[in-house]
């Protein structure tokens, strides 16, 4: 039997994740921005309500102490979103730019940083615009593409609106707006492995870590790290310190701190991390995370109203899917059943076909085993469809949306495990991703659906978040977390702590459907003999990631064949999806010349 500690140790070494090498830009330098006026000193930080970094352009580093005053740019036209030349002289200064002019409308992040960097500035601070409904104050601006030209080096953020407003808000009144990229002395602070944990899967926090970094020009002959572990009522708190010596200026340095074995009691615990050298607020991080009854999940209970998902462009350039995950470890627990997963949907009212019966409505649900060959190395990828191939989806359900979900709320979907049993028997010490696939093909309305989530919670760093957009795989979203929770046997729907509720799609009774040849050569063959006449029957023929080669669709049906022509598809694994008034089913067919 093999331990948390065996899987995390061996984690980098051993898993197959696609892992993102470092691109240009600001993407991944971590820094914070701050922005002073007046006798205000302000601090943002990148994710939800701050600010996004950019793919393209120069990096900023902590030797570049990179300061300076942000002015409006403008045009010859007199707008300040730089899809033209900028007249105004941004010598040494910050520009600031407006994102725009319309949604949709060509006009690239980063050409309006190469305008910006003609004209002298230093860095491009391009703020969110108000035409996209389903975005808040807070929503996160990334800052995709590449540069215009190599020559192009100047360092680009994105900022939210709310962010934004602050700066334009001071300018407007005749302020002097300074901001400067600095950089945290305490970062990626670690205690749970996800935010929420079932308790009887409660084990010991075996890798609790920070990095304190020297951000001084001098050695830091001696710093004592912290880390105080505070639990809810009956529990026990407890303190760590970790000494660290001699670190030179510019040294990052790990902190690892002793393991932990906290009461299996249900409740919040808080993780807060601190140092005797570095004492500014920014210099204290926390991490909460929380024991449940029967939930695993990597984000927290409090919904971000608007939901997580892909741009337009993104979503139609991805092939309509959208496959968003999130990974569970289980406890030293044998035997146990995992039943439901539960989510949330925040753009009902875009995403939701009336009548519709072709699908258009579905969302599968689908559990995969993280580490198949139990050698305690997490095996992700590259892709979902790579784990599918690989035998790694141990349960699916299927949702289909009724068009009253709300955002804050969540919904639920049953589990069947490969064998057709309606739970899903987990291993202990072991990882599994939960996962949420949204194809928008057969409701083609150019949008994808949006998740509930959380804001950004902070874990150990390996694919925690994985998802599959525009053709190949991310580590989730950079400003929130998507709600995706694994629930254990004893979890009722109608009566759930957090807020979920029961409004799942059947399944199609198996004895209604029968497939051959599988594996097919030809052609292959669908019968479906149903209960009562169904206003609408939809067969598709897809592959492993989603795409659909062939469907048909029947209206007024009962009983009844649908067949493929297979002969000029290659070789592989499919699925038949099958949906209809009674319900759906997913049956895996092969195809093989």
């Amino acid at each position: 039997m093999k331990s948390f500690s065996a899987l995390l140790m061996t984690l980098f070494l051993g898993c197959c994740f696609c892992s993102k090498t470092q691109a240009q830009g600001t993407n991944g330098n971590g820094f914070l921005v701050q922005v002073s006026f007046g006798n205000k000193v302000l601090i943002f930080k990148e994710g939800e309500c701050g600010f996004g970094t950019s793919s393209f352009g120069g990096a900023v580093r902590p030797e570049d102490n990179l300061e300076g005053e942000v002015v409006f740019a403008y045009t010859a036209a007199g707008d300040s979103f730089l899809c033209e030349p900028a007249v105004t002289d941004l010598t040494g200064k910050f520009a600031f730019i407006s994102r725009g002019p319309l949604p949709g409308t060509p006009c690239a992040f980063s050409l309006k940083a190469s305008h910006a960097q003609a004209a002298g500035a230093k860095c491009a601070v391009i703020m969110n615009h108000y035409g996209d409904i389903t975005q808040t104050g807070c929503s996160s601006l990334g800052l995709g593409g590449t540069a215009v030209s190599p020559e192009d080096t100047i360092p680009a953020i994105g900022v939210s609106r709310d962010m934004g407003e602050v700066i334009r808000g001071a300018i407007l009144a005749g302020e002097k707006v300074m901001m400067k990229f600095i950089f945290p002395r305490m970062s990626n602070a670690a205690a749970a492995y996800h935010y929420a944990t079932p308790v009887s899967h409660v084990d010991t926090l075996k890798h609790i870590s920070v990095h304190f970094a020297n951000r001084t020009s001098e050695i830091i002959a001696k710093a004592n790290v912290k880390c105080d572990l505070i639990a809810p009522p009956g529990g026990t708190n407890a303190s760590f310190i970790v000494p660290i010596l001699n670190v030179n200026p510019g040294q990052d340095v790990l902190v690892n701190f002793p393991a932990w074995m906290h009461a299996k009691v249900k409740g919040l615990f808080t993780a807060v991390f601190s140092n005797d050298i570095f004492t500014e607020e920014r210099d204290t991080l926390t991490r909460r995370f929380v024991h449940t009854d029967y939930t695993w999940s990597q984000a927290n209970f409090t919904n971000d109203p608007q939901g997580y998902g892909p741009s337009n462009a993104d979503f139609i350039a991805g092939d309509f899917i959208y496959h968003a995950g999130g990974l569970c470890f289980t406890g030293n627990v044998s035997g146990s059943k995992a039943t439901h997963v539960s989510f949330g949907i925040s753009n009902i009212d875009s995403v939701f076909v009336q009548d519709g019966f072709s699908g258009e409505n579905d969302i599968i649900v689908s559990v995969f085993d993280g580490d198949p060959n139990n050698d305690g190395k997490i095996n992700f990828g590259p892709t979902f469809s790579d784990m599918i191939d690989n035998n790694q989806r141990v349960a699916m359900g299927i949702y289909t949306m009724k068009g009253d979900e709300k955002d804050g709320v969540l919904v639920s979907s049953t589990l069947k495990d490969n064998n057709g049993n309606p739970f899903l028997t987990l291993k202990p010490n072991h990882p599994y991703y939960v996962s949420l696939y949204y194809n928008g093909l057969a409701a083609f309305l150019f949008r994808s659906v949006r998740f509930m989530n959380s804001l950004p919670e902070y874990y150990i760093n390996f694919p925690s978040v994985p998802m599959y957009l525009n053709n190949k795989i991310q580590e989730g979203f950079s400003g929130g977390v998507i709600m995706h929770q694994l629930k254990l046997e004893g979890f009722d729907p109608q009566n759930d702590t957090d807020l979920s509720v029961k409004t799942e799609n059947p399944y199609l009774d198996e004895s209604k459907i029968a497939i051959f040849p599988n594996p097919a050569n030809d052609q292959m063959q669908v019968d479906l003999k149903l209960n009562t006449i169904n206003k609408g029957v939809v067969v598709r023929l897809m592959d492993m990631t989603g795409r659909i080669f062939d469907y048909q669709k029947s209206e007024n049906f009962q009983a009844g064949r649908v067949i493929f022509e297979t002969q000029s598809l290659p070789s592989g694994n499919y699925f038949i999806w099958v949906s209809t008034a009674e319900g759906t089913a997913f049956k895996q067919v092969a195809i093989c010349h």
